[in-house]
């Protein structure tokens, strides 16, 4: 009696080696998304910094070039006006300069949060790239596990 022994064909042969260049290629890119994901990481903490720190400098700026706006207003009122009240004609300029000064307090406001989103980002745990991705594909294993449109219980 002959024994029958089962070759594989090229096409077989070709298909496996498929499968494994795609299995390659996930781990790929999982290390790419890894990778992305510590530099978004990075990224968003250097932009939070760089604003905690170069905001209040702008907003420095921005005070000081309103605040000579508006004593040139007030002194070119004082000159085509010499004949009003001061008082008045500083009434006028004030008003005439609230929206730069609303302008200032919103941006104040910004670098604030600015100034917390570092706070809150320091003290964080620093993840290593891979702590990170770990950490993902585990969340993202429970969303799935969890998600009432995919959950199979």
């Amino acid at each position: 009696m002959t024994d029958l022994v089962r070759t594989t064909t090229p096409e077989e042969r070709e298909y496996a080696r498929l499968l494994g260049e795609v299995e390659r290629l996930k781990g790929v890119v999982v290390d790419l998304q890894r990778e992305l994901a510590e530099l978004k990481s990075e990224i968003a903490a250097f932009e939070a910094d760089y604003h905690a720190t170069i905001g209040p400098l702008y907003l420095e700026i921005d005070r000081v070039k309103a605040a000579i706006r508006q004593y040139e207003l007030l002194i070119a009122r004082l000159h085509e006006h010499s004949d009003i009240d001061p008082e008045l004609i500083e009434s006028d300029v004030s008003e005439a300069m609230q929206q730069a000064w609303e302008r200032l307090r919103k941006q104040q406001e910004e670098v604030r949060e600015w100034e917390e989103l570092r706070e809150s980002q320091s003290s964080r745990p620093n993840l290593t790239g891979e702590e990170h991705a770990d950490l993902m594909s585990i969340y993202r294993e429970l969303a799935r596990r969890h998600h009432p449109d995919l959950s199979r219980s």
